[in-house]
């Protein structure tokens, strides 16, 4: 009998790795590190948001013509889509576990998806304070520069449908503050052990740094460096925007995601609007910031690194062919 899906949605950078690892201490619930099969599956369910050698729009098309000949319509195709996640699931589980919990943070993107086709899961959202998780993106995936363009759209897209959609499912789900987790672990995770229906297990929160991840991605940093729960100072990501372009650069991206969905995320717009003001800004770094941010974007519209390597696939495909004429 395959395990029953457990999701954890929340952006990257929000406690995501930890809170994994101190729930799969519990023998009820098998995980891997991060999983991502799902976002190629459910993304053919979408008519845009993919770019590939083939046309994504008329394998869209394709398939709206494919639901008309199945039986059950779309639905069949969507317990398709679950029989394979299942047995995945299934295969990286233990026998006894009730629960295999995939962590992936771009499942934000598919979050519909996930509940239509995954109609008697389990959803845990996950978050943390906009500008902490924002300056611990570009901290740790950026080198500590602006222009991140690889995760702008955690940054900029991701809170918006994260709070969309805790509004929709949200009765049927746990919301998790990462600075309550950090603060009172044990409270947290015996709130989620009972909307899980599992015993809690003491020694979760005390004993999860015996807990290795199998996979590639996650938090390599995180898992590595943390070993206990710690409570990090929450002024902590004020030094990321301690300078006056940056604290201004605050200010825009917090007012960008508006009250709405700062509010759902279980934070105040007045409030870190008025921890923005007690930065006491220096006047440096402004230029580079603004350089890192116009490269940053123009890799972003350009998408330069698909340019690059479909230039160099055409290479390959050049030096193919004089080979095929070569040896004729």
């Amino acid at each position: 009998m395959a395990p029953k899906p457990l999701f954890v949605f929340s952006l990257p950078r929000s406690g995501s790795t930890l809170l994994q690892r101190i729930l799969a201490y519990h023998p009820d619930i098998a995980t891997v590190s991060e999983t991502w099969i799902l976002l190629p599956l459910a993304y053919t369910l979408k008519s845009s948001g993919i770019f590939a050698e083939y046309n994504p729009l008329s394998q869209f098309r394709a398939l709206e013509a494919l639901y008309g000949e199945l039986p059950g319509g779309k639905k069949d195709y969507h317990k398709a889509i679950k029989a394979f996640a299942d047995t995945i699931y299934a295969k990286l589980s233990g026998n006894e576990s009730r629960y295999f919990l995939d962590k992936t943070p771009r499942y934000y993107l598919i979050l519909d998806e996930i509940a239509d086709i995954f109609e008697d899961s389990k959803m845990i959202f996950l978050f943390r304070h906009p500008l902490a998780v924002l300056s611990s993106m570009i901290q740790s995936f950026n080198g500590g520069r602006l222009g991140d363009y690889r995760h702008h759209i955690d940054a900029v897209e991701g809170p918006h449908l994260l709070a969309a959609g805790y509004r929709k499912y949200g009765n049927s789900a746990i919301a998790v503050q990462y600075e309550d987790m950090v603060s009172r672990p044990d409270d947290t995770i015996q709130r989620l052990c009972g909307y899980l229906e599992i015993e809690y297990v003491p020694s979760m929160v005390a004993d999860f740094n015996r807990v290795q991840l199998g996979g590639v991605m996650g938090d390599t940093i995180g898992s590595k460096q943390y070993n206990n729960v710690e409570t990090e100072t929450r002024e902590k990501w004020k030094t990321v925007f301690g300078t006056v372009y940056r604290r201004n650069y605050a200010r825009r991206y917090i007012n960008a995601l508006g009250r709405s969905t700062i509010n759902t995320l279980g934070y105040s717009l007045d409030g870190i609007r008025d921890e923005i003001d007690t930065i006491q800004p220096v006047a440096k770094g402004a230029f580079k910031d603004l350089v890192y941010q116009f490269w940053g974007k123009l890799m972003s519209v350009s998408d330069m690194p698909a340019f690059i390597k479909k230039e160099s696939d055409l290479k390959k495909d050049r030096l193919k062919t004089r080979n095929v004429h070569y040896y004729k």
